[in-house]
């Protein structure tokens, strides 16, 4: 595995990726966004470094990203951060070793930032692509509501279930064409997390989603992300199998 690290993709001190390459030419790539509330974590996370061990042997690279959070950023701050990042791998990749499909993925608020790229298409716009530059999305635990510290920054209560600009579910209206989509949750995760990620599946279906694209995992017997940095019974970081079994998957349909 190769390491090429703190790259800027934009103007701030937190817009750094690290890029972890596969010792052959990489087969697919993951853009990756670390959780931690949209308050804390970078991409120095040992989530992102647990994935690149498991994906790299397998022949995916994966570009771990960092962005800003609060207190020092404001929505959408962080969504934008996260389309500079994702739009630096499309635009740039290949001057790294990344002429291959490329998927976008997070877990927790990663995999909130992950959503909103995937169905909020005015992000990724705003950087001169599309949603369908990308082979396919991780939503790993994220939020479909607006994120709770969203609405902790409006002086809102963090619990209320609230559905406007700022939560994934608002702008599934926009999201086709489709791209493949791999949501996975735990069935003991934070409080309606679970079922929030069914309602954006629902949701999802009942806007002209095609099912066949959505690839739907919940994790028996975790707390909120728990399997994130947990291995199988076979020694293999889980998160990192379901991953490959999702790039396996698409690759295979096309």
């Amino acid at each position: 595995m190769k390491l090429i690290s703190n790259l800027a993709y934009g103007p701030h001190a937190d817009n750094l990726i690290d890029i972890y390459l596969p010792d052959a030419a990489p087969r697919a790539a993951l853009v990756y966004f670390h959780g931690g509330g949209l308050e804390n974590g970078s991409k120095d996370v040992h989530d992102c470094l647990r994935l690149a061990d498991e994906l790299t042997p397998a022949g995916v690279a994966v570009a771990a990203a960092s962005y800003r959070k609060y207190p020092a950023a404001r929505f959408p701050e962080f969504i934008e951060d996260a389309a500079a990042a994702a739009a630096f791998v499309i635009r740039r990749g290949a001057e790294y070793g990344l002429d291959c499909p490329v998927y976008v993925g997070g877990s927790s608020a990663g995999g909130y930032l992950t959503g909103m790229l995937c169905f909020a298409r005015n992000y990724l716009a705003a950087e001169g692509i599309t949603p369908e530059a990308f082979a396919g999305f991780v939503l790993d635990a994220g939020q479909p509501t607006t994120h709770f510290r969203v609405l902790a920054e409006r002086g809102e209560d963090p619990r209320r279930c609230v559905v406007d600009e700022a939560a994934m579910l608002w702008h599934i209206k926009d999201a086709s064409p489709a791209r493949p989509l791999l949501i996975i949750y735990a069935d003991d995760d934070m409080p309606a997390r679970k079922e929030q990620n069914l309602l954006l599946r629902a949701t999802l279906i009942h806007m002209g989603y095609d099912p066949a694209l959505i690839t739907m995992r919940e994790m028996q017997g975790w707390s909120h992300c728990g399997y994130v940095d947990s291995a199988d019974g076979e020694g293999r970081g889980i998160l990192g199998r379901m991953i490959l079994e999702f790039i396996d998957g698409t690759d295979k349909n096309g």
